[in-house]
């Protein structure tokens, strides 16, 4: 332990200088302390101790140098940051923020790590001014990953208009986007500006906002010790726009941004729902599901979900909590596995003086189910574009005795 304290003594005279013989003297140092934790068996528990905070201490020491000097292995600033045990806003506290000449430079090794750190899932909120602090570095040394930044969990306290100021430089500079648009509506709603966020809203045709939400998941969804967490403008837009939100989280799953069960997880959370209660939003997300028929769906998964779903509600009487993105007329002609209604079922809903119209579309939708697998049955399978790709394999939908539950061979 003398030896090592004496070698990173040592190493502080080259601090100053851009140099790799700081690294090389604190890589002998690490290196010591690393062989000596080796043979842990040999040492009294209080001499592990002392070297594991070594250990730790040489790794900080380590990334220091890797974040401040132009080196082809800055990247290594990020595994001895984490092998340090330090936390973003303590390597924050280490960075020389002094301004030379006017202008402030920031190494790669210091800009790989935080960006990588921001893109982790972290437990960990940056306070106002150390945001900021980050928001300038990244607008000085990559103003691309500027809207990135600002949708990070850690950068929850950031200043709004700090925040809309620098977005507003991306436009000028010519940086303008449909990320930088939605991140720009994203910080206006928290300004409680709805005029400058339904501006930006507008200012693109609704796809290319999906295109925009598929770039960046992190404007709809963030995840918190492990949990699915829905920001502020999915709340909103649940509100004002549930399609472009039903549409853009079936972009995410379709691009391998979101799991199936994240993206039921989202909707319940989002609808403050029980675990057990299914809002109607999801039944529309499912329904979309279909529609879209993705590949990585499990089709007969959602044939038991949604029929599961039309059953309880028949049966109580219960209405949906919203109302449906679309009605059983939209589905008929937009999705084939939505079957053609029989004439004899509009006659008994037309009888039956006590249904009103969700009663009727539930019912209806159903219906379309079972004269899709009847049509199954026949032969006559979906003519949409994943089933036409996949015509050379045989489907065949088995229900068991007493069961809805299909099952695909």
């Amino acid at each position: 332990m003398q030896l090592y304290k004496e070698m990173v003594d040592y190493s502080n005279t080259y601090k100053t200088v851009k140099t790799q013989s700081c690294i090389h003297l604190l890589s002998e140092a690490h290196l010591l302390v690393r062989a000596a934790l080796m043979d842990a068996s040999q040492l009294e528990p209080g001499e592990k101790t002392e070297l594991l905070e070594a250990f730790k201490e040489s790794c900080g020491h380590l990334g220091d140098c890797y974040s401040r000097l132009d080196t082809q292995h800055s990247h290594l600033a990020l595994p001895y940051y984490k092998m340090s045990g330090l936390s973003m806003a303590e390597v924050l506290a280490r960075v020389d923020w002094t301004v030379e000449d006017g202008s402030q430079k920031y190494e790669k090794g210091l800009i790989f790590y935080i960006n990588h750190s921001l893109y982790e899932d972290l437990d960990e909120e940056l306070s106002e001014e150390l945001a900021a602090k980050v928001v300038q570095m990244f607008h000085v040394a990559e103003p691309k990953q500027l809207p990135h930044i600002l949708c990070s969990p850690s950068m929850k306290n950031i200043n709004p208009l700090t925040a809309m100021s620098y977005l507003r430089k991306l436009d000028s500079s010519g940086f303008s986007s449909i990320l930088v648009t939605l991140t720009k509506a994203t910080v206006a709603l928290k300004m409680g500006d709805l005029d400058m966020y339904r501006n930006e809203m507008k200012s693109h045709p609704e796809m290319k906002l999906v295109c925009g939400f598929i770039l960046e998941p992190r404007l709809l969804i963030q995840r918190r010790k492990g949990q699915v967490v829905p920001t502020e403008l999915a709340i909103y837009l649940k509100e004002t726009q549930s399609g472009l939100l039903v549409a853009s989280v079936l972009g995410l799953q379709k691009n391998n941004k979101i799991g199936i069960e994240e993206a039921d997880s989202f909707f319940k959370v989002l609808c403050g729902k029980d675990e057990d209660v299914i809002p109607q939003l999801l039944v529309d997300f499912w329904e979309a599901q279909l529609v879209a028929c993705l590949p990585d769906v499990v089709i007969q998964e959602l044939f038991f979900k949604l029929t599961s779903q039309y059953i309880r509600r028949l049966s109580k009487r219960q209405p949906p909590d919203t109302t449906p993105l679309r009605t059983s007329e939209d589905l008929i002609n937009s999705c084939s596995h939505y079957g053609l209604i029989y004439p004899w079922v509009h006659v008994l809903i037309s009888s039956d003086s006590s249904a009103d119209k969700n009663y009727t579309e539930d019912l209806s939708k159903l219906q379309a189910f079972e004269s899709a697998v009847f049509a199954l049955h026949s032969g006559n399978w979906c003519k949409c574009g994943y089933c036409l790709k996949t015509q050379n394999v045989k489907l065949k939908m088995e229900f068991g005795e007493g069961s809805s539950r299909g099952h695909i061979s």
